[in-house]
């Protein structure tokens, strides 16, 4: 039975309105008697008071949660005694929506906005990781948008089935054999061996979460959880493009096919890992929530890789040609444009392109062209190729001039355009010996007679 609003909780908390429920307890938003400040409240419902292992969990909800120091993930406050409700547990007052929310207010979400909420997540499990703690149930409807501030913030709710590290829990709550979490976003290793499950359970959960975000779809479609399940156990899952019929990058594609693998080993090994590679996805406008003063000391790391680099510009060297009444130019090669150009690898410029990613919440068919040269990443598969999502427009380039070894630099030489007397130099000569050695015949033929 839900707590009515105005019911004064573990001695100073006002109940306001409730928030809603979880699998363990309800939700509710509370004033501090004692500060007036607003706080959220989370109480056991009532058949989980009565089992041992469900008071266990949530004393460690709190004790996971107040352990990892990170600006995304949710604040605990404190953890109170009720003589009626048992234990209750104080977080900070978020306002917002859950991502999930937002994903059936709205559909799939852009790129450019994913991308700012996802890097967000991934900090948030990293600096989770680092203190030891496993989420094991990281899903959409866990990961909060928070305009409590007016500003977006991210945050990761709900580890009342984390993976905390032995020397703060004792004794493990997880059974042999149990499975811990949700089956849409669980990896294969956890289905009945959560207890063994590490850090990378997290890393495909938060891939399936992309997933979902950017197509709708999950990666595995089927009927219940059990054929799931086993699509899981047996088979490798489709790609976005398949799910959704919207081309998206090769690299973002790539990322979440990594996130996704079957084969632990065969997944970024660590969030920290699976940030650096989501940082060098980011697209054109897309905003970071990490300060300044934690973002990766590599420049290339954090540099958009669809911006098109100045580097590659630099290769459309146009050479002046001279005017029609322009004076004659001198008899040898004079150097009319020297310009450094810097080096660049085949593989940069084959997978280069512009700062723009197609619309991830607009149909292929539906798009429109721009009004620009249109060019195939080379890269891309064939699908993606032929489909209009997956070009890129670039602005149209002068004639470039061919790569120069690595570290050289190149000069631009062009050759000065000849008189009509320089033109015509070796056909008179040719004329001026003819009629050289018809002259010398003709005496030597009067000197014989």
């Amino acid at each position: 039975m839900s707590i009515e609003p105005g019911t004064v909780v573990a001695g100073h908390y006002r109940v306001l309105y409730p928030l809603g429920k979880g699998g363990m307890g309800e939700v509710l938003a509370a004033e501090n008697l004692r500060t007036g400040g607003h706080v959220a409240l989370k109480v056991l419902h009532a058949e989980s008071k009565r089992k041992h292992t469900a008071i266990e969990r949530f004393r460690r909800e709190a004790r996971a949660a107040a352990s990892v120091v990170s600006p995304f993930v949710t604040q605990v406050y404190d953890v109170e005694d009720d003589d009626e409700r048992g234990i209750v547990l104080v977080f900070e007052l978020l306002k917002g929506e859950s991502l999930v929310e937002r994903l059936k207010r709205t559909g799939p979400i852009p790129f450019p906005e994913l991308w700012t909420i996802v890097e967000a997540v991934w900090t948030g499990l990293a600096d989770a990781h680092a203190a030891g703690i496993i989420h094991r149930d990281l899903k959409p409807s866990n990961v909060f948008l928070d305009f409590s501030s007016g500003t977006l913030g991210v945050k990761i709710l709900d580890f009342g089935i984390s993976k905390l590290p032995k020397e703060m829990t004792g004794e493990s709550l997880t059974q042999a054999g149990q499975s811990l979490g949700t089956f849409s976003f669980m990896p294969p290793e956890q289905v009945g061996k959560a207890k063994s499950v590490d850090l990378r359970a997290d890393i495909y959960a938060c891939a399936t979460l992309v997933f979902q975000a950017l197509t709708g779809k999950l990666p595995f479609l089927a009927k219940n959880s059990v054929a799931m399940m086993e699509l899981k156990l047996k088979h490798d899952p489709r790609s976005m493009f398949e799910a959704s019929g919207t081309a998206f990058d090769e690299r973002l594609e790539a990322f979440v096919r990594k996130g996704l693998a079957r084969d632990p080993n065969a997944r970024f090994q660590t969030a920290r890992e699976a940030v650096a590679a989501w940082r060098s996805l980011r697209p054109e406008g897309a905003l970071s929530l990490i300060p300044a003063a934690n973002a990766p000391p590599d420049e290339e790391s954090a540099r958009p890789v669809y911006r098109q680099p100045a580097a590659e510009r630099a290769l459309a060297v146009t050479v002046p040609i001279p005017a029609a009444n322009a004076a004659p130019a001198l008899e040898h090669p004079t150097v009319r444009t020297v310009r450094a150009v810097p080096m660049i690898s085949t593989s940069e410029r084959s997978t280069t392109t512009t700062n723009r990613l197609p619309s991830i919440d607009t149909r292929p068919e539906a798009a429109t062209p721009e009004p620009a040269t249109r060019v195939t990443r080379p890269d891309a598969p064939a699908s993606a190729r032929s489909h209009p999502g997956a070009q890129h427009a670039v602005e149209p380039e002068p004639a470039t001039v061919p790569l120069p070894a690595a570290g050289r630099a190149v000069a631009i030489i062009e050759r000065a355009p000849r008189s009509a007397w320089v033109s015509l130099r070796w056909p008179l000569a040719g004329v001026a010996l003819l009629a050289l050695g018809f002259g010398c015949v003709t005496l030597i033929l009067r000197f014989v007679r």
